[in-house]
């Protein structure tokens, strides 16, 4: 195998080198190219001269162009490239573009063309040149000089790995999903799934996380939400939360594999939570080489041996005497297991072969911290000894200690939770794959774990996670999510706390607590939530001391098993440091604090434990209950542990609570102060008119601030009951309070004092989130006439009025009503009515009740074309993104809209709707990028270049018509968008940055001048 350097100048012969390195490697070799230094002529001199001493055979292509001089030089880097392979006495194979070759005159360096003639009469003179007129004809006498004159390595007789008979063993071993573990045993269906199917690619950021963090206010910090001193627990300031976000979240998110693929990334250590995924990385990565399935990793790893130690298995074997070094327990392997290997054809093959991955799996599973700390250095020795092959480890961050590997030249990744596109892709392949001959039950699954993700910021939060998602895919099929989903914590919190190394680490440990069982662990979480909500922050605090932490488990051990003292504090160390760990459960901030790592299971645990309080222990009973949800319901961080506890009890306890919520009256005038200030977020909107010096006993006012807190009250009282009804498996049994509460909420929606805030678009929320299990649904038939013969009778007022939520109403009614014939006519009835408002309110109905029946994309098709009033044009186009996204019919119809509809209003929401709900349809960017140059209305062009720009910015086609518009719109406005736009991507690519600036001499507008000069300003500094 050879290290061959390749040299050309960037811009001209780009394409051309990357089908020389594709060449190279595919034919064994390694390639050394400027891309590795960055994507451009100016790169750095001493590292190429240095590269081309170091390499063993050197590439030189040759067009028109002469290339980049440094200062202080009189030649190119490309000139001096040559010179130093000739100096240090290379093996040089030298490609010359013909001469009568076709060849872009923007592509010849007029200004040097007598150098550039020179050095190929040079180079034409010197060793024989091969010549090449098209890329083809490059890769064809490439690979013969190759071929021809590099020295192919013979491995030694009797040396020879059988690499069939190992690819055969890695196959079985590894190629299907085991999910014994993860499934409940009553429900542990046959299912086979092979691992590469379902694969999805991860995210990483370099380097550790500087501190553990719970997932909640790790999602805070990537979403850049403002984060109160009030949120964190003692002991860690707004300026440590600054620090660890310029530390770690500044570091770009970058795509696992194109990591592992980067020359620079030879040795590296992947860093993941428990259940994030590295194992499963490790083993795609071993998969994917042996069935060249992958592409991407096949540009890179193409015939190379990869090999997996899973470091667990590694330990036993060391521990037992079985073998000493990795080497010699893969041998071992060959003879137990059928792997093939032995260890003499290992040895030759690591040392004289380049082209060999091996990645060791695990480095956490080692508990003895001695042993670790031998078997970290056997690792690093074993770079040292095989220094040509790439080296891969994996560990949990808790407890991975830096040192020994970062001296050792290695870089450290860690992997990032699923974002929502990779959710969806997951989910989209495991049902595909787990009901492939049942498309239909498919397609409703997707649509419940979908429903679960949207309504649930609980699910949501686990759903990033992939060992819990692929928990949430498994136990989808039996429970419903998310109105079952105390059920899936309750699975995917037994899986964390007993299935991941327990028994075996206290045996390794030598302590005597097999007595510790998984219901002790799960009464101890209970305990601990429960006395955290008890807390002065409660349930938002998600934090408890370490000594009160250790205290509480201690007097649990003494009193449930009448341990003494000293062995109490001993069990709960190693329980405490076990479901830190180990377990996923606990996270600890600095050395004083504890919280949960998913605030799901703070939410759920302390739930139990109220429940368990009256069901099983009988110290609460159903007023204590009604006091606990009398005490918490202005306290959003309480709502979840609110309806958890409706799901759990039985349907007729919860109707007692449900019944209490939508019943309470709101306070006298003189106790309502004390309620905003209580509950800030609940009441935010009248916080507003208190910061404007609006007070409640000012005469003036106090009549309309009463009437706007009832209002307010109502609506989270409401919301509350209808989210903690959601939550019964049966409605059916509590039908005469699921009837009123129909009731109470349709008259608050349709009234006139339904406003648009936060509290009103959350119970829209919770309608839809009950839907047509509401029990009692079919009296809406009537309410829908009334309200329809009302907007006839009230006309002007009454339809300005009800304008702006007619959205509301539709959504309630179609969510509500859904699929009910009765209702579906009452809604027809509605659409009789000649306003604007009766019509959007219908169309919503039945885009959100009947999408399913033909007849409702046919007649919203027809109103977005044809209806005389443009808002009406308006909702039907918005609902057909909303329901219908993605059919090509419907995308003609938003493309006639956007082009020929005569408001502008109706064309710009066109526009944005084919943006978010067509940007992967092969027609949608041309179109697009035709209207951007065509349009004759300048606001059009804006909201276009403003569509690309953010939907697809990595687009080459998408990049040159930001360019041409920043260039040579007439419209001001149009050119400043596009760049601004271009200002975003100038860090990658350098044809922008060049763009910018001829732009910032040449552009007429000064305020576009100033923004191209900030954006170059920032890009310099």
């Amino acid at each position: 195998m050879a290290n061959i350097f390749i040299s050309s100048t960037y811009k001209d012969l780009k394409d051309y080198r990357e089908r020389v390195s594709l060449v190279i490697r595919k034919m064994g070799h390694t390639d050394i190219a400027m891309e590795y230094y960055g994507a451009e002529d100016k790169r750095p001199l001493d590292k190429c001269l240095g590269d081309v001493a170091a390499c063993d055979i050197y590439i030189g292509i040759f067009a028109w162009r002469y290339g980049y001089i440094p200062p202080k030089n009189k030649i190119s880097i490309t000139e001096l490239e040559y010179r130093k392979a000739i100096e240090c006495n290379k093996q040089r194979f030298i490609f010359l573009l013909k001469e009568d070759a076709s060849w872009p005159m923007n592509l010849v360096d007029r200004e040097n063309i007598t150098r550039i003639e020179a050095l190929r009469k040079e180079l034409s003179d010197g060793r024989l040149p091969a010549f090449f007129s098209t890329i083809e004809e490059l890769d064809v006498v490439v690979a013969e000089a190759i071929y021809n004159n590099v020295p192919q390595k013979i491995p030694l007789k009797g040396q020879e790995l059988n690499v069939e008979q190992y690819y055969n063993a890695i196959l079985k071993k590894y190629n299907k999903l085991d999910f014994d573990a993860l499934t409940p045993p009553e429900k542990a269906d046959f299912m086979e799934i092979q691992l590469r199917s379902i694969f999805v690619e991860q995210d990483v950021r370099e380097n550790p996380p500087p501190m553990e963090i719970p997932k909640e206010l790790l999602e805070k910090l990537i979403k850049d939400e403002k984060i109160e001193e009030a949120d964190l627990p003692e002991g860690i300031t707004l300026e440590d939360i600054k620090k660890a976000k310029e530390a770690y979240l500044e570091k770009p998110a970058l795509a696992v594999l194109d990591v592992l693929r980067n020359p620079k990334n030879r040795y590296v250590v992947i860093l993941g939570d428990p259940g994030s995924g590295k194992s499963t990385l490790s083993r795609y990565l071993v998969l994917s080489l042996i069935t060249k399935e992958d592409e991407k990793l096949q540009e890179t790893f193409d015939s190379y041996l990869p090999i997996l130690i899973e470091l667990r298995n590694y330990s036993i074997e060391f521990t037992n005497k079985s073998c000493n070094t990795f080497i010699k327990y893969l041998d071992l392997l060959g003879e137990t297991e059928g792997y093939g290997l032995t260890k003499g054809a290992l040895d030759n093959y690591l040392k004289t072969n380049e082209k060999a991955i091996v990645i060791f799996d695990g480095l956490d599973e080692i508990f003895d911290p001695i042993q670790r700390e031998k078997i970290e250095k056997q690792i690093v020795g074993f770079t040292n000894d095989y220094p040509k092959a790439r080296v891969i480890v994996t560990s949990r961050i808790v407890g991975y200690k830096r040192s020994t590997f970062k001296n050792a030249n290695f870089s450290t990744y860690t992997l990032q939770d699923f974002r929502k596109p990779q959710i969806d892709a997951f989910v989209d392949k495991w049902y595909s794959i787990a009901l492939i001959n049942n498309p239909d039950e498919a397609r409703t699954r997707k649509e419940r774990i979908n429903r679960s993700l949207d309504e649930s910021s609980s699910i949501r939060q686990l759903a990033g996670n992939p060992l819990l998602l692929t928990i949430m895919a498994l136990i989808n099929k039996h429970q419903e999510l998310p109105r079952e989903r105390w059920r899936l914590y309750d699975h995917a919190s037994s899986v964390l706390i007993h299935h991941w190394d327990w028994e075996r680490r206290v045996k390794e440990w030598n302590i005597k607590i097999e007595y510790v069982s998984k219901d002790d662990k799960e009464e101890l979480l209970r305990r601990i939530a429960y006395k955290m909500q008890s807390a002065p922050k409660g349930l938002a605090g998600n934090y408890i001391h370490a000594d009160t932490l250790q205290a509480e488990f201690e007097k649990y051990f003494r009193e449930r098993y009448q341990k003494n003292p000293a062995d109490a504090k001993l069990a709960a160390q190693v329980l405490i440091e076990q479901l830190r760990e180990r377990n996923f459960i606990l996270c600890r901030y600095g050395s004083n604090l504890y919280g949960f790592i998913h605030r799901t299971f703070l939410e759920y645990f302390c739930a139990c434990a109220i429940v368990r309080k009256f069901e099983k222990k009988h110290e609460f009973d159903i007023e204590d209950l009604k006091n606990i949800f009398k005490e918490h319901w202005g306290d959003k961080t309480w709502h979840e542990v609110l309806r958890l506890i409706c799901g759990m009890i039985e349907e007729n306890f919860a109707e007692v609570l449900i019944c209490y919520l939508m019943r309470e009256p709101p306070p006298d005038k003189s106790d309502i102060h004390a309620k905003i200030d209580r509950y800030p977020e609940i009441f935010i909107d009248l916080n507003l008119y208190k910061a404007r010096g609006i007070l409640i006993d000012d005469n003036k006012y106090s009549d309309f601030i009463k009437g706007e807190f009832d209002s307010v009250w109502k609506v989270i009282h409401y919301d509350l009951a209808i989210k903690c009804m959601g939550e019964l498996k049966n409605i059916e049994i509590i039908r005469d309070t699921s009837l009123e509460l129909l009731e109470k909420t349709w008259e608050l929606v349709v009234r006139r004092s339904f406003y648009q805030g936060i509290a009103h678009e959350d119970i829209i929320t919770s309608i839809k989130s009950v839907g047509k299990r509401w029990a009692g649904r079919e009296i809406l038939k009537d309410w829908i006439r009334v309200y329809a013969k009302n907007l006839r009778g009230e006309g002007g007022f009454l339809g300005l009025y009800y304008g702006w939520r007619s959205n509301y109403i539709g959504v309630f009614i179609g969510s509500v009503g859904a699929g009910d014939k009765d209702i579906k006519k009452s809604v027809d009835f509605l659409l009789k009515n000649d306003d604007i408002i009766s019509k959007n309110v219908a169309l919503t109905a039945l885009a959100f009740g009947w999408y399913d029946e033909p007849d409702t994309l046919k007649l919203l098709q027809d109103c977005a074309l044809k209806d005389a009033d443009k808002f009406v044009r308006e909702t039907a186009i918005s609902l057909i993104g909303q329901k219908w996204q993605g059919d090509t019919n419907n995308l003609k119809i938003l493309q006639n809209c956007a082009l020929t509809d005569n408001a502008y209003s109706v064309r710009n929401l066109a526009i944005q709707v084919i943006a978010v709900g067509w940007s992967n349809n092969p027609n949608a960017l041309p179109f697009m990028c035709d209207l951007a140059k065509s349009a004759s209305d300048f606001n059009v062009r804006q909201t276009v270049v403003q569509q690309i720009g953010n939907t697809w910015k990595k687009d080459n086609t998408a990049l040159e018509v930001l360019k041409d518009r920043a260039a040579n719109d007439t419209y001001s406005g149009v050119r400043k968008m596009a760049v601004s736009l271009l200002g975003e991507q100038c860090k990658e690519d350098y044809t922008v940055l060049s763009m910018l600036r001829e732009r910032a001499s040449r552009e007429q507008n000064p305020v576009i001048r100033e923004i191209v000069r900030k954006i170059l300003a920032l890009k310099d500094a």
